[in-house]
């Protein structure tokens, strides 16, 4: 049996999840053990305190390190111990597949602006996080990771090869998947899979699920050096976007993203213009579009010019107006452009007359 512990300042927040579905069936058929501590059964004061001002000052709250140590030592538990941050790696199938061939499993839950880096450091065995965003509290994240190691014990599903044939479980995607009615508002199911040819199915399966892991695999981004100028005015080239001026301040404000073999398919760069920032080469490969790194590239962008403490982001587009209003960009007249961005090489020379200046104004949500 899987024990997992839960420790949380919101016992609650589990109580319906636990008692449906896969975790539900996992724990009647004696697979799993889920044991729920209250992070405020381990506090001194009449108040059950968790969480202090930051050392150093700054904004929110910190919780305290005592309530979690002393929670963990009460359990007696083993590793592993995982604190939900957005500091950890990113959660994988891996992870859960690891999980499940445990007898314990402790996941620390977060809350408020912070936990002490000393739970991290000397308490937690490992980090782990669900992605690039921030959730009001770690039980959501918990979950996701109870759900997912859970499903893969023996009991929890009536049908195993259900889960063996799931995404990820050989390190890929699986293949779309389709039901009756074979016609839908004209819609059509693949022949193949109407075809009974089990052997044709299997390699359509295949195939499919090896295009689409191609097509949805994760690029990392990171901030640009000096070794990415080369491959970044090539990517600028294919997407025919100006590259005059671009290795001039390459590589300070850029940021790229890079495929797992190192390759670069996207790039973002903001030039500094004093209070303001000015957003130039934004650029994603045509054959890894469709991914979000566009996205990912200009958040990226719009954080660190707010963080560097600029007012204003501004930009030039010919053909992406649209794409950057949805960002919460706005088109502003070429002469209400502050005179430090209209002297750039890309106001005064790179880009047309005809080109569209837009700006957003920082420190909004994005």
């Amino acid at each position: 049996m899987l024990t997992i512990n839960l420790v949380t300042i919101f016992p609650d927040f589990f109580t319906g999840p636990l008692g449906l579905s896969i975790p539900a069936r996992a724990a009647a058929a004696g697979a799993v053990s889920c044991n729920v501590v209250d992070l405020r059964d381990f506090t001194r004061d009449r108040h059950r305190t968790v969480d202090d001002a930051p050392y150093g000052g700054g904004a929110g709250m910190v919780m305290k390190p005592e309530p979690f140590f002393e929670a963990v030592e009460s359990l007696g538990a083993k590793p592993p111990i995982v604190l939900v941050s957005a500091r950890g790696r990113q959660f994988t199938h891996a992870d859960a597949v690891r999980f499940s061939g445990g007898s314990e499993l402790t996941i620390l839950c977060g809350h408020y602006k912070d936990v002490d880096q000393r739970v991290a450091d000397h308490l937690a065995t490992e980090e782990i996080s669900l992605g690039d965003f921030v959730l009001s509290g770690g039980e959501p994240a918990a979950l996701a990771i109870l759900d997912a190691t859970v499903r893969l014990l023996q009991g929890a599903m009536s049908d195993m090869d259900s889960a063996r044939t799931d995404s990820f479980y050989d390190q890929g995607l699986s293949a779309p998947s389709y039901t009756r009615p074979p016609v839908y508002r004209g819609l059509e199911v693949p022949e193949v899979l109407l075809s009974g040819d089990h052997a044709r199915i299997a390699r359509w399966r295949a195939e499919q699920g090896h295009a689409l892991t191609r097509l949805r695999a994760a690029a990392v981004t990171r901030p640009a050096s000096p070794v990415d100028c080369d491959a970044v005015l090539a990517l600028l080239q294919r997407c025919e976007l100006p590259i005059a001026g671009v290795a001039d301040h390459f590589p300070r404000g850029y940021v790229v993203a890079l495929e797992p073999d190192g390759s670069v398919v996207g790039v973002a760069g903001v030039e500094d213009y004093g209070e303001y920032g000015l957003l130039r080469s934004v650029a994603v490969d045509p054959g890894a579009r469709g991914r979000g790194i566009a996205e990912r590239l200009l958040a990226t962008c719009i954080r660190q010019t707010t963080g560097a403490g600029k007012t204003a982001l501004y930009l030039l587009t010919t053909t992406a107006d649209s794409y950057f209003a949805r960002h919460g960009f706005e088109r502003v007249e070429r002469d209400a452009v502050p005179g430090a961005i209209r002297a750039s090489s890309e106001f005064g020379e790179t880009c047309p007359a005809s080109a569209t200046a837009m700006v957003r104004a920082l420190g909004k949500p994005g």
